[in-house]
C-alpha cells in the first residue's frame, strides 16, 4: 500500500505531538523511560513515542498512573500549546486515555469520575508543556530535521533548553 507523502503543516503537527510526548516522558515518567521518537514521511502511523518500562518496578502505583496519564495526553496538549488550537485527540489515545482515568477511580481510589480526572490531567499536563514549550519546539524541529532521535538526544535537546517556571506567590 502507498501513502501519500505529508504536507509541511502536517508534519509540524506530528512533530510537535511526538516531541510534547517524549518530554513529558522524559520530565514526568516515573516506571518509562524513553527509548527513542520519530516521525514518518509517509505512513499510516505518522509519528511514534517508544519508552519501556523499567525491570525493577513492575507494579504502578497511582503517581506512576497519573504519569502515565499525563504522557497520553501531551502530544495533545502541545499541539494546543505550540499551534493555539485543538485537533481531534486520537480514538487510541482518548481510549487509553479513558481506561487509565478509570482504573485510577476504581483501584487507586481516585474520588472523580473518568471524565474529571482526564479534565484535570489535561490541564496539568498543559501548563506542563507551557513551561516546556522551548523544549517542546527545540525536539520537534530536531524531528524535522532527521526524522528519529534517540533519548539521549531528547535529554540532551532538553538539557540544554532552559523551561519557564511558573510564578511563585
Amino acid at each position: 500500500m502507498t501513502f501519500a507523502p505529508l504536507k509541511d503543516e502536517q508534519r509540524r503537527r506530528i512533530a510537535c505531538r511526538e516531541a510534547g510526548v517524549s518530554v513529558a516522558t522524559v520530565k514526568l515518567a516515573t516506571r518509562r523511560g524513553l527509548v527513542r521518537v520519530q516521525i514518518y514521511p509517509k505512513c499510516r502511523v505518522f509519528g511514534q513515542t517508544e519508552s519501556r518500562a523499567n525491570p525493577i518496578q513492575r507494579l504502578a502505583s497511582k503517581d506512576d498512573q497519573l504519569a502515565d496519564l499525563y504522557i497520553v495526553l501531551a502530544g495533545r496538549a502541545a499541539e494546543e500549546v505550540l499551534f493555539e488550537d485543538k485537533s481531534p485527540l486520537s480514538e487510541t489515545h482518548l481510549l487509553q486515555a479513558t481506561r487509565m482515568a478509570e482504573l485510577l477511580a476504581t483501584r487507586y481510589g481516585v474520588k472523580a469520575s473518568p471524565d474529571e480526572i482526564i479534565a484535570q490531567a489535561y490541564e496539568f499536563v498543559k501548563k506542563f508543556i507551557e513551561q516546556h514549550r522551548a523544549s517542546v519546539t527545540n525536539v520537534a524541529e530536531a524531528l524535522l530535521k532527521q526524522g528519529e532521535l534517540s533519548a539521549e538526544q531528547v535529554e540532551a535537546i532538553i538539557d540544554r533548553t532552559p523551561s519557564v517556571l511558573p510564578p511563585t506567590t
